[in-house]
């Protein structure tokens, strides 16, 4: 019997709120409520966050390296 994992990758890090408290800081120099959780927070997950992408690119890596291994092999297969 074969169980299908479902993966569900969010596609941001950032919420919209949070967005739009670092871009008025940017922008403004304004803290607008919110600022301090965020600046809390960020410190305290950017060494989760670093890892989590640097594990991301790592994948990425090494898919596209079996890819054109792959490619490689079926363009040599199709010579024969």
């Amino acid at each position: 019997m074969t169980v299908k994992l479902l993966v569900d990758m969010r596609e941001y890090i950032l919420t919209n709120r949070e967005q739009h408290i670092i871009q008025k800081l940017l922008e403004t120099g304004e803290r607008i409520e919110g600022f301090s959780m965020l600046k809390n927070r960020a410190k305290k997950n950017l060494p989760r966050l670093r890892e989590d992408l640097e594990l991301i690119d790592k994948f990425l890596k090494i898919t596209r390296v079996r890819e054109t291994c792959k490619k490689i092999q079926q363009g040599a297969e199709s010579q024969e």
